[in-house]
């Protein structure tokens, strides 16, 4: 799961629902903040991809925007209950080469982008039913954000670089790097809130 939950009190809750137009939502989304965005393409299953609201009401830190998952988008909030998928997707090669493991059940959402701005920031959540038993192991959900263009030279795919990375480090977005012990500051365990089971 790449975007997901926080924190959750016992009433609160936030809700993902299903995206009919992938190109309609990532315009909606980025249009919104000054952004233009055109060449959307998404690889995985359409049930990957979701549309959360609400995350205000669990201190999401982001309380509206895109939801990518390994597995269906709209049970996210089921915790490790949620329903998974048996998506046929290609392995992605940058992702391989940051965790050192083959990838399954790939969310990669692709666009051009060109900001009205000098500046422009980015706001993830990442979350993993993969908590806390699979910490340390080759089942290792991991994140990456990847930006290529004029003056970006990086090792990874057309040039790109991956701004993904746990901050104040060169270290990347996985359960691996983040949990209970490894950067655990910015770890979340919501196995006693409302969502059973489901930290990020």
């Amino acid at each position: 799961i790449l975007f997901a939950a926080s924190a959750l009190s016992s009433q609160a809750q936030f809700n993902v629902d299903s995206i009919s137009d992938q190109t309609s939502a990532v315009e909606e989304l980025f249009l919104a903040n000054g952004i233009f965005v055109n060449n959307i393409s998404f690889i995985g299953g359409s049930a990957q991809l979701g549309w959360l609201t609400d995350g205000d009401a669990v201190s999401l830190g982001i309380n509206e925007g895109l939801v990518l998952s390994t597995g269906l988008a709209t049970s996210v909030s089921n915790g490790n209950n949620m329903a998974g998928g048996n998506w046929i997707t290609p392995m992605n090669l940058d992702l391989y080469a940051l965790s050192g493991f083959p990838t399954y059940d790939l969310a990669q959402l692709d666009f051009d982008f060109v900001a009205t701005g000098d500046s422009m920031t980015f706001q993830f959540v990442f979350g993993s039913t993969e908590y806390p038993e699979w910490v340390g192991s080759s089942f290792n959900d991991i994140f990456g954000f990847f930006v290529n263009g004029p003056g970006i030279s990086g090792p990874f795919n057309n040039g790109a670089v991956n701004i993904a990375l746990v901050p104040g480090t060169n270290e990347v977005v996985s359960i691996n790097s983040i949990n209970s012990t490894t950067n655990s500051n910015l770890f979340i365990d919501n196995a006693s809130m409302s969502i059973p089971n489901f930290y990020c």
